[in-house]
């Protein structure tokens, strides 16, 4: 279990990362399988920012989708998206 301060020192960071002038206007994109429920599972970095990479898979880890259906059926699928941090 992570701790209160443990989880703002992450959030820290990640603003701090994000407020760089490196990290402006960055991309981060990752592959992930839409599961049969619309979740997201198995995500991975495909192009790295490496301070921003943690974020972004959580991000990633929380979006919802429809179900794909094949013959009515709902069956995973895997995607790609990039995460924008202006």
């Amino acid at each position: 279990m992570i701790s209160v301060s443990e989880q703002q020192d992450r959030h820290n960071e990640r603003r701090r990362a994000c407020n760089r002038e490196d990290a402006t206007n960055a991309k981060d994109t990752k592959k992930f399988t839409i599961g049969v429920d619309g979740s997201v599972t198995d995500a991975r970095v495909l192009r790295s920012i490496p301070l921003l990479d943690s974020a972004a898979l959580e991000c990633a880890r929380q979006w919802r989708f429809e179900p794909v259906l094949l013959n009515g059926r709902p069956v995973p699928i895997v995607m790609t998206a990039t995460v924008s941090f202006p």
